[in-house]
């Protein structure tokens, strides 16, 4: 079996060496770790940028096929690698340039013909350069933000996840759940939520704001400089977003606000002068014990406005109503796409969508025990490859069972209570 690891070697962002950690090291490290102990004779390449390509020591170099900014530009005079990036996320460029990508391509993996491709970003080129290849998207999954355990997939459909879920969501029926996949679902809710309350970060500021206002909402700020936000919303920078809901919501509503945890915050200076003048909207400020701050507001809020992160998944646990700020991403939790809509939002019931996070759970978020087991990695891509080039893939056999349900649950049920540093009830 050969695989290819696509770690996108063009600079979107500042940060040359913003990729080494963690995608390369160590989640391609320990995937490629894992491959060749289920298959001796697995054999792997790496494609990343050269400034990346000098600071991997994890990897064997002759693994490495690194490119440089000349190379990938070239095809694009006078264009900027995030507006690139937004043209292969939105596929508007021209034919001509994914012809002319897919050369490149072939051309540097020097006859290595990849089986299964492993890509964290949009480059639907590699297909081309690759046609007997299996394409899957990987990155963190929705559900698996702290307090639960991280968890990772792999979509063959696209890299805005869950894009498999929201393509096939009418053939995969997830309709009403048994009533013992209902119970599981309800016993992780439990400890999910008898983590965040028995913490209580921000309890405190939050039980006050509560009486000030009839109704919390949270607005999760988006990470910005990335293809997923910027091609896909019509803000440009956190302050947009903040100042459109600022204007737009009624004012007895409390809007609590918090930083994606990888951002960098708005300026002190900055959020002290919005909250004076809108003395409605809440900054919740970063601390060490809840990097995910946005888990910890929850308990407290009657809503969620996003534009795409992954504590919209969480609202689930909590049963709370998801305004998503973008067209197309994830519409199975999503109330509504407008500021407009709040009120009629907080007005009707919210639907039950444990189906889906039944679902998610069992087939598509994959936990570190699965992640990095190599009979595990190793046979789903096998399966993949059997199946995709049998034209035997469809969407209701794509993704088998993770694991048994129960043992699947318990895991991450067990995680939180060793985090919690009590014993299981």
């Amino acid at each position: 079996m050969n695989v290819l690891f696509f770690v996108e070697p063009l600079l979107e962002r500042s940060r040359v060496y913003d990729k080494l950690v963690p995608w390369v090291q160590p989640w391609v490290v320990d995937m490629a770790a894992a491959l060749r102990d289920f298959r001796g004779d697995c054999d792997f390449r790496v494609v990343v940028s050269e400034p990346l390509a000098s600071r991997i020591d994890r990897l064997p170099p002759a693994a490495l096929v690194a490119l440089t900014q000349r190379e990938l530009l070239a095809p694009f005079p006078g264009q900027g690698p995030l507006d690139i990036m937004i043209g292969w996320a939105n596929d508007s460029h021209a034919p001509e340039i994914r012809s002319r990508y897919a050369a490149l391509y072939s051309a540097r993996l020097e006859g290595f013909a990849p089986d299964v491709i492993l890509t964290f970003t949009p480059a639907p080129y590699l297909a081309v350069a690759f046609p007997g290849a299996v394409v899957l998207h990987f990155e963190g999954s929705l559900f698996g933000r702290a307090p639960l355990s991280p968890t990772w997939f792999f979509d063959p459909v696209g890299p805005i996840h869950p894009a498999f879920v929201c393509r096939y969501e009418r053939e995969l029926d997830l309709g009403r759940l048994r009533p013992d996949a209902e119970r599981r679902v309800e016993s992780l809710r439990r400890a999910i939520q008898n983590t965040i309350r028995g913490a209580d970060v921000f309890g405190p500021e939050l039980r006050q704001l509560r009486e000030q206002h009839g109704s919390l909402v949270l607005l999760a700020l988006p990470y910005f400089e990335d293809y997923a936000t910027e091609g896909s919303c019509r803000y440009r920078a956190p302050l947009d977003l903040v100042m459109d809901c600022a204007t737009r919501l009624p004012r007895e509503v409390g809007l609590v606000i918090t930083n994606h945890p990888t951002s960098t915050p708005l300026p002190t200076e900055t959020t002290a002068w919005v909250e004076r003048n809108h003395p409605n909207l809440f900054f919740v400020q970063p601390r060490p014990q809840a990097r995910a701050s946005s888990e910890h507001v929850l308990p407290f809020v009657d809503a969620v406005i996003h534009v795409a992160s992954k504590v919209a998944c969480s609202a689930v646990w909590w049963h709370k109503p998801v305004i998503t700020l973008r067209r197309g991403h994830i519409p199975f939790l999503t109330d509504a796409h407008e500021l407009d809509e709040l009120e009629r939002v907080l007005a009707r019931p919210v639907p039950n969508r444990d189906a889906v996070l039944h679902w998610m759970l069992t087939h598509y978020a994959i936990a570190a025990p699965w992640m990095f087991r190599p009979a595990w990695l190793g046979s789903f891509f096998e399966r993949c490859i059997e199946r995709v080039r049998s034209c035997t893939a469809t969407p209701q056999n794509y993704y088998d069972m993770i694991d048994d349900p129960d043992v699947i649950f318990d895991f991450y049920i067990d995680e939180l209570v060793k985090a919690r540093g009590c014993r299981r009830q």
